[in-house]
């Protein structure tokens, strides 16, 4: 899906919409190059490999993108064949332009996920931010979903971007350009388009140039946009002392996969299933596997110096409920030498909280490193202090629902008429869920329903016989992203 460039001449605007109400700023004069993506070349990845056809999905097939700048942001555009007024898979869609600065790559994102599921007017949840080397960093991020010009725009303000790449970023070359769209974590099927400009491109931020015009709302069909708030403040917070949700247990795993396609979501809002003989609470994670981690080196004896600087990172910033991401940073004073033996303290904010809640204080070691593993159940922001002032970056880790299977276990046999059973972390009341499975390239949907008070569902369906992956999955929803679980089975 290589680009070619083409010129444009295409008149700025940079919108943001509140209920369908465009504002726009002035247009600018200057042209730029644009790059050109061919039509009608979105794939389907089929869990491991690629499909060799392409899947038609006019609101992911990418015809052109590129960058820009307004006086005070960097703007990034992706065009598409028709966009959407909403996702049209179930689980969501991502949009997002790449580019290198240095040695490090940044993708300002957005993604967006219909909340809740299957209600007549659904409302659709937006996220967006920054990933830094694919690490995603707290960066405040602006979204136009602009389905008039069939375009999203990105734009991130160089004052902001400037504290991620660590250098007044106006008047910097940016290569390696590229661009992508996905239907976001769907089932065993991931719809996808990326469009790559020439090795030779470049830009340099600050630099005017156009991006496609966003066209005022049809007073019948308004253009279906959202200002897309970052996951978390850039601003740190205040933060009481009180445990926060995501405390420390266990080690680091990667993400599980999520939901699936739009052919899942349901029309109307479910009902749950009766669920037969009284449950007992929801057993949470249980005994979820949560992977290993490294083991922090040992406190050393302070040096009597006090951090002026703290790094704040993980080994996996997008997990599944349950898995236990490692943080770790460094301590550096105002010389920039190591500080060893001084005090962090780890802090959580979690999505919708309003303030920062003390998770543990950790010691640094010799090499004035501090580790700590977590175990997020909700989509949360992590923060560094030193007892000098000193504060890390904010750090977002994404979190998915983690779907359980309880019954029947995997590589069973089992009846035409199969049943599952299981439970979601966290414990989603009303939770939408959906039963299916892959054939012959395409996901069927077998059966749809919502789970109980503690997070439990019960699905069922008739099916043919033979050895089959039944999958299920739940969307996203403001505090996680999707989640799906799947189990093999023997239909006899």
């Amino acid at each position: 899906m290589r680009s070619r460039h083409v010129a444009a001449g295409l008149a700025l605007t940079v919108a943001t919409f509140g209920l369908g109400v465009l504002t726009a700023a002035p247009s600018q004069a200057a042209a730029c190059t644009t790059y050109a993506d061919p039509k009608g070349d979105t794939g389907l990845n089929l869990a491991p490999a690629p499909a060799t056809a392409p899947v038609p999905e006019p609101s992911l097939d990418i015809l052109s993108f590129g960058l820009s700048s307004t006086a005070d942001s960097l703007v990034a555009f992706i065009s598409v064949d028709k966009l959407a007024s909403r996702p049209t898979t179930g689980a969501g869609d991502e949009y997002g332009v790449t580019f290198k600065l240095g040695e490090a790559t940044y993708e300002p994102y957005v993604h967006r996920n219909p909340e809740p599921l299957g209600t007549a007017i659904g409302a659709v949840f937006v996220r967006a931010g920054v990933r830094v080397n694919g690490t995603s960093v707290t960066t405040p991020v602006t979204a136009v979903y602009d389905t008039a010009s069939n375009a999203v725009v990105l734009s991130v303000k160089f004052v902001d971007l400037d504290k991620v790449t660590k250098v007044a970023t106006k008047g910097q070359t940016l290569t390696v350009v590229s661009a992508r769209s996905r239907a976001q974590d769907v089932a065993l099927l991931v719809t996808y388009d990326t469009a790559t400009a020439p090795e030779k491109m470049t830009y340099v931020a600050g630099t005017s140039c156009t991006v496609p015009a966003a066209a005022p709302p049809a007073a019948a069909a308004p253009s279906a946009s959202a200002s897309a708030a970052p996951s978390a403040s850039a601003s740190a917070a205040p933060r009481p002392s009180a445990s926060a949700s995501a405390a420390p247990s266990g080690s680091a795993a990667p993400s599980g996969s999520a939901a699936p396609s739009a052919s899942a979501a349901p029309s109307a809002a479910p009902t749950p299933k009766p669920s037969g003989a009284a449950r007992k609470s929801n057993p949470g994670c249980g005994t979820a596997p949560s992977g290993s981690g490294a083991s922090p080196a040992p406190a050393a004896s302070s040096d009597g110096r006090t951090p002026t600087t703290l790094s704040l990172s993980a080994n996996a910033t997008e997990i599944t409920a349950c898995n236990t991401p490692l943080l770790s940073g460094t301590a550096l004073d105002l010389q920039g030498r190591v500080v060893r033996g001084a005090e962090i303290t780890i802090s959580a904010k979690t999505t919708g909280a309003t303030s920062y809640a003390d998770v543990a204080t950790v010691v640094t070691d010799e090499a004035g490193r501090y580790t700590l593993q977590v175990r997020p159940l909700v989509i949360t922001t992590y923060l560094a202090t030193a007892a000098g002032g000193a504060e890390s970056p904010e750090l977002g880790v994404d979190v998915h629902t983690r779907v359980v299977i309880s019954s029947p276990k995997a590589d069973s046999a089992t009846g035409r008429t199969v049943t599952l059973r299981g439970h979601l972390v966290p414990g989603h009341a009303q939770a939408p869920v959906v039963l299916g499975y892959v054939t012959g390239g395409r996901y069927v949907v077998l059966d749809r329903g919502a789970t109980d008070a503690q997070g439990f569902y019960v699905l069922s369906a008739t099916v043919a016989t033979g050895r089959r992956t039944f999958t299920v999955s739940t969307p996203g929803r403001k505090t996680n992203l999707p989640g799906q679980d799947s189990v093999i089975l023997t239909v006899q």
